[in-house]
């Protein structure tokens, strides 16, 4: 069996973009689930956040070695990027909450979380007006 690769036509993309997004909405229907986050989602933010808030905190005010704090710091990264990858995507798309209130806070003010601990973990301000201009 000879692997062929999948092509779309760059003329007609418009034709595309809206079949794409007939058949995302007709599978909700058909499936009968909302477009926007149930406990599972919930579920999935708040062990994000544990991930990255709680090692914060755990560095702050206990008296682990040196060693045990760089995999904390691990651990906070990769809440970080779970926090960003996830719950902000979530966020952007308007799938978080029915509410549109809750989903521009998740866009608006988690990058702002997230410089507060970038700046509180050593990064110099040259790192900090990078990231900034990113969002």
């Amino acid at each position: 069996m000879e692997n062929q690769r999948l092509r779309f036509s760059k003329k007609d993309s418009k034709r595309f973009f809206i079949t794409l997004n007939k058949r995302v909405n007709d599978h909700f229907k058909n499936l009968n689930i909302a477009k926007t986050g149930n406990w599972k989602l919930y579920i999935k933010t708040l062990i994000m956040f544990s991930l990255f808030i709680s090692p914060y905190f755990l560095i702050l005010f206990t008296d682990f070695d040196s060693w045990i704090k760089i995999g904390l710091c691990v651990i906070m990264g990769i809440g970080m990027a779970g926090v960003g990858m996830n719950v902000m995507h979530d966020g952007n798309h308007g799938s978080f909450s029915k509410k549109n209130w809750i989903n521009k806070l998740k866009k608006l003010l988690i990058p702002k979380t997230h410089l507060f601990f970038l700046k509180n973990c050593g990064l110099n301000n040259l790192q900090l007006k990078h990231f900034e201009g990113i969002q």
